[in-house]
């Protein structure tokens, strides 16, 4: 207790990474539709490299339990699965069997799409150029290897992003995803609980299916009449979160900070140091004084006696 009231522990903090905001398109609001063959419908996306510990299958189970729960006044989504993908890494061509599996188990249509060219984004629609798939007869698009350009579309037109991993370190998805304008529908844990805004910026929720769709039915996102202005409102605010937080001039402002934090601190221990250091010298002498006192009346007595036998 004597030391701390001398050298008190220092608060932790932390230093957020930044993204490079130059790298990505200007923001410009969108509504976040899809157009889809014949007609046209709003789409999540689900951004992540096809492994296990990415929980995608839990944006699978979401979508079918809104396909069961769904009312009139909602529209459903269209659920489009991307990320990086490697033919020779034997978890990548397996999980993405798996995740067509759980398509089939709950009874939702599915297209994987091989080449990237065969999506691409238009006047914020999601079309096939080829013409080799119908957006509008599958409920899941599955989608390998997107290109930035074509990853920076679909988040920005996306109704949402649905962020699955568990317990993720930190993840960048969720800031890519809301300096496009797009809210985020995560897990309640790991790195989303110190970058998305509860309410404002997206949701948290705990990874659990049903959760899941329970959030995302009740935020408005894929209501057919407050979609379009929760999508726009939301957006707006989520872009001003990551410039304000998470950009490179945040970044920048905030090392400084810590960096000019660290010396004060610095300075403020040296002078406790100074203090402790000389409080110990002086303890020291006290002691050195009061052993000599006593080694003085200890030896005394015996002297005396020896001057009187004398």
């Amino acid at each position: 207790p004597l030391l701390d009231d001398f050298v008190p522990a220092a608060t932790p903090k932390v230093l957020y990474p930044a993204i490079d905001l130059s790298a990505w398109p200007a923001y410009r609001p969108s509504e976040g539709r899809a157009a889809t063959g014949d007609g046209s419908r709003s789409f999540v996306i689900s951004l992540n490299r096809y492994e296990r510990k990415k929980n995608i299958g839990l944006a699978i189970q979401m979508l079918s339990l809104i396909h069961e729960k769904k009312t009139d006044d909602v529209e459903l989504p269209l659920l489009v699965i991307a990320g990086g993908y490697d033919p020779r890494v034997l978890e990548n061509t397996e999980h993405l069997e798996e995740l067509t599996q759980l398509c089939q188990k709950r009874n939702l249509r599915f297209a994987k799409v091989d080449s990237e060219a065969s999506i691409a984004m238009r006047d914020e629609a999601l079309v096939s150029e080829d013409q080799s798939l119908d957006v509008s007869g599958v409920d899941v698009v599955f989608l390998r290897n997107v290109s930035d350009a074509l990853r920076a579309e679909l988040l920005a037109n996306a109704r949402c992003t649905v962020y699955t991993p568990d317990k993720e370190h930190f993840g960048i998805v969720p800031l890519e995803s809301m300096y496009v304008g797009c809210p985020v529908l995560a897990v309640s844990s790991g790195g989303p609980l110190e970058t998305v805004l509860q309410g404002r910026t997206g949701f948290l929720a705990e990874p659990d299916p049903e959760a899941f769709a329970e959030v995302l039915l009740g935020s408005g996102l894929i209501h057919r009449k407050t979609g379009v202005d929760t999508k726009r409102s939301m957006g707006k605010v989520s872009h001003a979160h990551v410039v304000e937080r998470f950009g490179s001039d945040a970044f920048d402002q905030a090392l400084d900070a810590l960096c000019v934090d660290t010396v004060q601190q610095r300075r403020r221990f040296t002078s406790l140091e100074w203090q402790m250091e000389l409080l110990c010298l002086v303890m020291a002498l006290v002691s050195l004084v009061m052993a000599a006192i006593g080694a003085w009346h200890t030896l005394r007595p015996a002297s005396d006696e020896k001057t009187a036998d004398e």
